[in-house]
């Protein structure tokens, strides 16, 4: 179908000009009356492709507020010549209206209204007589505060069941809404947080994010509706520039209800950082590497290449390519999956036109530099991964082949540049190797019987480009977004990067601009960062306002700054970790009690310890577990082994001590085959391996610290000072008992946060791992297990009569597994069933 976008009646845009500008002034209209009628303009041939249903081509959806055209230059009062509206009405190079709205993807658009002489003569008053705005209709829209957000979030949560709060989180555009911004941005902007939710979700079901007020400011979404678990969700927080936690009883109870200490986040800073890496990948859960993304996918590109199932298209010049390029397409699990092949160059097997049968060393095979994979989702979103040749996954293209001019360094970044490409889905593509096959003479007959197979007529293909495209169009309706040729997803973090004016950096602080302007005024260390707000029309720029953000929020007093960690992980690092957990805590057969441990991240270490602690790093758990409350007890030990090795005799409730890792290891498997679970160890003599399940085990040494921190940073879980530790650890300060160290019951002194008793002090606990001075430098940052060779195995947690620096919650040892000493016991693990 051909599209005239420069109309017939614009040809003769002169005359219409010189008529326009002949044409009688409405001296007799009032500045109100000439603010309606251009508005009724736009309305009528504008607002259909700039606004309407959110859609928002070429970022001009605030096409109906008179203000905020003004105020972005796209009309400059007094003077049309110099307005950019009035510039696109009727130059006859770029007429616009276009002849018809490129979003219908229809084989027969119907044509768009063509505004009148009359019509570009009503606008070009409006602007001559200073561009008025339309008198406000109704009362100013309600300044929305952050209590107010945080009592929404708390209704909403009241309204929905218990077991559903733990995964229900929120995303908001209310400071958008404070700062003015027009009921159409709002829309395009909630249009990109639904369409980005459901790109990154492996959940079969499109969900639309569900507001929860009047205003459509706070959104709620389910973490089980995308398959996300609290790992997601803390990765998401890792990279959140305005983490704060609020005081007072109605953000405690949003906390304590969600079990998340940040339970939402802004959308346009989501949906700028979600959209590309390394939080899309995360999100995402996409592999490293496309031979694990096929395995998910069911997909066996060799196999289908090598039985003639795929369907190829290759040709000389593509929108994103610097070079020729080659795409095929593959049936996956939940539709379609294709993958590009992109070069560096363009001659010897480089060459797609007389090499088309690659990848590989045969005749005819082609070499190519990397590629670009684009697959169906299950919800019918599609998702995106750009590749080097070996197939490792990429973060951005490399410039030499691929190409994004909308990026400041002109890199295709994989995830949002993908998304701004592919707004309608697949892109139609004619293939040009099979119409050569098919010319005698240019391939040997064996060579052009495999093109043909390989690559499908042009009928065939052009139907498996619109089956894809209609799938992912489905997809898009039913996140409540149009299609649109300008992707809302680029445009809502566009607009987050964009500089912030005083409006605005008021309303991302909470406050009204006047009395912001004044705290910046009065703060030294607010004007050192922000003086630009403080002269007329001033902005600043967004990496300037996330720096100062922290001093905004001490400055107002607002809560808790949460900062987004800078580990290379990209996990946060002092962010309590509060998930979905099964009863808050469960009591076994021999009366010890097990307290979840949520999944999450903390930060490892220190680098202000002792060598073996350092460096300090991220560590990401990726899954809850239970751990008893305290350490294991001697009437714990001996309901399950028959006896007490412990030197120290006394209440049943003194932990066990002299008791070897091996024996605490055997322990746990005694104790699983007494409640009918399986064993989680292999024993063989003092060959120990794990052989999984959900029985009892020992805790990882990661999952100890993880533990003991309960979310904090600090030296201790309950803080720096060690004057402190009296009230939560025996130490060698306060444990003699008639001048000679001893145990104490176990559970006697205050617990950390997650209600563990005794992380400090009392006896130090066997952990799994082996033993390394200096695995921390090596250590994965996910589910550490420590090495995989060594004598030594992990205690920590100090003891009755070590001083205070060996109680911190960094510090660790290692010891001969076959130990049996007076100061060592241990507390178990179970993976949640």
């Amino acid at each position: 179908m051909n599209r005239q976008l420069r109309p017939a009646w614009a040809l003769g845009v002169g005359a219409l000009l010189a008529g326009l500008l002949a044409a009688p002034a409405r001296g007799a209209d009032s500045p109100a009356d000439l603010a309606r009628r251009a508005r009724q303009v736009f309305e009528a041939h504008c607002y259909l492709c700039h606004g309407k249903g959110g859609k928002n081509e070429g970022g001009f959806n605030v096409v109906l507020d008179l203000k905020k055209l003004v105020a972005t230059r796209r009309v400059v009062p007094n003077d049309p010549r110099k307005s950019k509206v009035y510039q696109r009405m009727t130059s006859a190079s770029n007429a616009m209206p276009p002849e018809f709205d490129e979003s219908d993807q229809s084989d027969n658009p119907k044509p768009l209204p063509r505004p009148s002489k009359d019509d570009i003569a009503a606008v070009e008053a409006w602007i001559k007589a200073g561009a008025p705005d339309v008198p406000a209709a109704g009362p100013a829209r309600p300044f929305l505060s952050e209590p107010a957000v945080l009592a929404l979030i708390l209704a909403d949560l009241e309204s929905i069941g218990d077991r559903d709060r733990p995964y229900a989180r929120y995303f908001t555009i209310t400071h958008l809404y404070n700062a003015g911004f027009t009921d159409d941005q709002l829309l395009t902007y909630r249009n990109a947080l639904s369409k980005l939710v459901n790109s990154l979700s492996w959940g079969r079901k499109v969900k639309a994010p569900r507001a929860i007020d009047p205003a459509g400011t706070v959104f709620r979404i389910d973490l089980r509706d995308f398959k996300w678990d609290e790992a997601i969700w803390t990765a998401i927080l890792a990279h959140d520039p305005y983490g704060v936690t609020y005081p007072g009883k109605t953000a405690e109870s949003v906390y304590r209800l969600t079990h998340c200490a940040l339970p939402y986040v802004r959308a346009d800073w989501f949906v700028l950082a979600a959209s590309q890496p390394p939080l899309y990948h995360e999100v995402l859960q996409l592999p490293k590497t496309d031979r694990e993304l096929e395995a998910r996918l069911d997909v066996d590109v060799a196999a289908n290449v090598r039985h003639e199932r795929v369907d190829r298209a290759a040709f000389n010049s593509s929108g994103v390519s610097r070079n020729n390029r080659m795409i095929e397409r593959h049936e996956s699990s939940f539709g379609a999956y294709w993958k590009s092949y992109d070069f560096a160059g363009n001659v010897g097997r480089q060459k797609l036109l007389t090499n088309p049968l690659g990848p590989g060393d045969g005749p005819r095979a082609f070499k190519h530099d990397g590629g670009e994979i684009i697959f169906n989702l299950p919800n019918g979103f599609q998702a995106y991964m750009l590749t080097k040749a070996d197939g490792t996954r990429l973060d951005k293209g490399p410039t030499n082949i691929v190409l994004d001019k909308e990026q400041p360094d002109s890199a295709v970044v994989n995830g949002i540049s993908c998304m701004r490409c592919h707004k309608y889905g697949t892109i139609a593509k004619t293939d040009q190797v099979r119409e050569l096959a098919e010319l005698a003479g240019v391939f040997p007959e064996d060579v052009a019987a495999t093109i043909k197979a390989l690559y499908p007529t042009r009928g065939a293909f052009e139907a498996l480009l619109k089956e894809d495209a209609d799938r992912f169009a489905r997809a898009v309706r039913e996140s409540g977004a149009p299609l649109s040729e300008t992707e809302p997803i680029f445009e809502l973090a566009r607009q987050f990067e964009n500089e912030l004016d005083l409006v605005l950096a008021a309303a991302e602080s909470g406050q009204q601009p006047g009395p912001f302007k004044a705290l910046v005024a009065r703060s030294p260390r607010l004007v050192e960062s922000l003086v630009s707000l403080l002269v007329s029309g001033g902005t600043v720029k967004r990496d300037t306002f996330v720096a100062a953000f922290p001093d905004i929020v001490a400055a107002l007093r607002l809560g808790t700054y949460i900062a987004a960690s800078n580990a290379p992980a990209r996990i946060p690092v002092n962010v309590p970790a509060r998930v979905p957990a099964p009863p808050a805590k469960i009591t076994n057969s021999v009366g010890m009690t097990l307290v979840p441990v949520p999944a999450g991240s903390f930060s490892m270490g220190s680098d202000d310890g002792e060598d073996d602690e350092k460096p300090k790093h991220t560590v990401r758990i990726t899954k809850p577990f239970y751990l008893a409350a305290t350490e294991v007890t001697q009437a714990q030990y001996q309901q399950v082994t028959g006896a007490t090795p412990s030197f120290f005799k006394g209440p049943g409730s003194l932990p066990v001590e002299q008791v070897s890792w091996f024996d605490a290891v055997a322990f746990c498997n005694k104790l699983s085959l007494k409640e009918n679970l399986r064993p989680y160890y292999a024993i063989d003599g003092t060959n120990v391996s794990i052989q999984g399940g959900s029985g009892y085990r020992l805790p990882t040494e990661a999952e100890w610290e993880h533990a003991c921190r309960a979310g904090s940073t600090t030296k201790y879980s309950f803080g720096d000072d060690p004057s402190l530790l009296g009230r939560f650890a025996w130490f060698d300060g306060n444990s003699k008992v008639n001048d000679s160290y001893t145990t104490h019951p176990a559970g006697e002194k205050e617990p950390n946060k997650l209600g563990l008793f005794d992380m400090h002090g009392n006896l130090f606990e066997w952990c799994w791992d082996v033993y390394d001075k200096d695995f921390y430098k090596t250590q994965s940052h996910v589910d550490p297990t420590g090495p995989i060779t060594g004598t030594g195995r992990v205690l920590r947690g100090g003891c009755y009569f070590y001083d205070p620096v060996s109680l911190r919650s960094a510090f660790r040892l290692g010891f001969d597994p076959a130990n049996r000493l007076r100061n060592d016991g241990f507390r178990p693990a179970r993976t949640y069933p």
